[in-house]
């Protein structure tokens, strides 16, 4: 499939992970089937964007599941015709790796996974209580109005960890107020094509600010990697 599969304006693609069966380790050595759970109570499941034709499910255990648990896993990738694969997956031991010897100048540099995309509205919604809004934000010191369309969240490792959009940003409504009359769906489709330029754009922004280990400065005043990409 086309690498925007996910995240093309027109008919994006979706894919859906569900468990069908999930066998428990018992300590007597019990087999029978366990009860069918939620996937995200059990699996900490990244899926990333279509490269070459091929996408990646990382599935993590949590702390729900232990080594020896068994899984029967479903994936359903949609399109004309949805595509099914059914599979099992056993938790095991992590592999033990050598440890690599490095030089004093090396740095370690985890790679940086694919963030969570996650909406902010000024307002909840209706139907939806649970929006992440701009007052929720400022509970946790994050500030976000009308002229902020996005901010990027960086854990305790130094990595992007989630992007928050602001569909309810200035540039967004300007943007669309330009098109002139339009329909419900081709709000919608201007909508996701803000929301997947945005997203991308402060993942490459980050990704060569801190691969490159540029200083950020405005002035001789040092400027904070997240705040300048909040005003970008």
């Amino acid at each position: 499939m086309e690498d925007s599969y996910f995240d093309r304006s027109e008919d994006p693609g979706e894919l859906k992970v569900s468990i069908l069966q999930r066998r428990i380790n018992e300590t007597e050595g019990g087999t029978a089937a366990g009860a069918v759970d939620a996937p995200e109570e059990l699996l900490d499941i990244r899926k990333t964007s279509p490269k070459d034709g091929t996408i990646r499910i990382g599935l993590g255990a949590t702390s729900e599941l232990k080594m020896g648990d068994e899984l029967e896993i479903r994936a359903t990738l949609g399109g004309p015709e949805d595509f099914e694969c059914r599979f099992w997956v056993k938790i095991i031991e992590p592999n033990k790796e050598p440890k690599e010897v490095k030089k004093p100048d090396e740095e370690d540099e985890q790679p940086m996974g694919l963030p969570e995309l996650q909406l902010v509205f000024k307002e909840p919604r209706e139907d939806h209580p649970d929006d992440i809004t701009w007052d929720k934000l400022a509970e946790v010191g994050v500030e976000m109005d009308w002229n902020i369309p996005m901010y990027p969240s960086v854990g305790e490792d130094g990595n992007l960890d989630r992007v928050y959009i602001n569909v309810d940003c200035s540039i967004l409504r300007n943007y669309i107020s330009r098109q002139g009359p339009i329909t419900v769906e081709q709000h919608q489709t201007s909508e996701n094509k803000f929301i997947s330029s945005v997203y991308f754009h402060a993942i490459f922004l980050f990704s060569i600010t801190k691969n490159k280990k540029y200083d950020l400065k405005q002035g001789e005043r040092e400027v904070d990697l997240q705040d300048d990409l909040t005003r970008g």
